[in-house]
């Protein structure tokens, strides 16, 4: 019980902290790398493992990859409107199209593989559309106003609790769609585009999209090794989205 009381409280909120300070330190491309690995669908499977079991924190992992399509939706919408539209104006938007993918994606009936390639491939076109125009703006600062580590922290914490908690009554489908929603995707380009302007937002945003694909080769590896590995799962799954995505940062969605 201890144990999971510390991952709701401490797990997530450590994590994102520590990729928004890193952020801080190294540029906003590598904020949205690292916001965009699992630093919050971790923690909220850990959870649902300790406390429901491991075959229904796989079932939940299952569902993460086909989160990827709602992610897309999110990430084009608010790139989109990030040149010219408010901060807020763009979070709106890209929630809206996250939920309404969401549910579509829930509503599908298709064979598990064509969702999860579906979502991956959606996420894919997402990258390569991002706009390029960040020449066309001043460079960013690197800044990050305690209120906006705060904000990240807080939010983090509140989907932790909140998903686990609710989550026998949501079912694994859900939460795990739900575990997908861009909390540090969200508050980290809201108020990059209002500190720093559209050429930092974008760069961030491109980041984000390489951290996510390494999201799902974390989900797919627990969900086939969780059941069988117990907690020894979570090692080769946090390498094996380090390692994607770096190659997509490196190789794929190079600047």
């Amino acid at each position: 019980m201890m144990l999971v009381i510390a991952m709701k409280l401490i797990g997530a909120p450590l994590l994102v902290g520590g990729a928004s300070l890193a952020g801080k330190r190294y540029g906003p491309a590598l904020a949205g790398l690292l916001s965009g690995l699992p630093v919050i669908a971790g923690p909220i499977i850990a959870v649902l493992w300790l406390e429901q079991g491991a075959a229904y924190a796989a079932r939940v992992a299952w569902m993460l990859p086909v989160g990827l399509a709602p992610l897309a939706a999110y990430l084009w919408i608010f790139s989109r409107l990030a040149p010219r539209c408010h901060w807020l104006i763009c979070l709106l938007a890209g929630w809206l199209a996250f939920l309404l993918a969401a549910a579509a994606c829930h509503a599908l009936d298709l064979p598990y593989a064509l969702l999860a390639g579906g979502a991956t491939l959606a996420m894919l076109v997402a990258g390569f559309t991002l706009p390029r125009q960040a020449t066309l703006f001043a460079p960013a600062s690197a800044t990050l106003p305690q209120a906006e580590l705060l904000a990240r922290i807080v939010a983090a914490f509140a989907l932790v609790f909140g998903l686990t908690s609710a989550s026998a009554r949501l079912g694994a489908e859900w939460t795990g769609l739900l575990a997908a929603f861009p909390v540090a995707g969200s508050i980290m380009p809201a108020f990059t585009l209002a500190k720093s302007g559209p050429a930092a937002t974008l760069r961030l945003l491109r980041g984000f999209v390489s951290g996510l694909l390494g999201l799902a080769g974390f989900a797919i590896c627990l969900a086939l090794l969780l059941p069988s590995w117990g907690a020894t799962a979570f090692i080769p799954a946090v390498f094996l989205s380090l390692g994607i995505a770096w190659f997509n940062a490196r190789v794929v969605f190079r600047p």
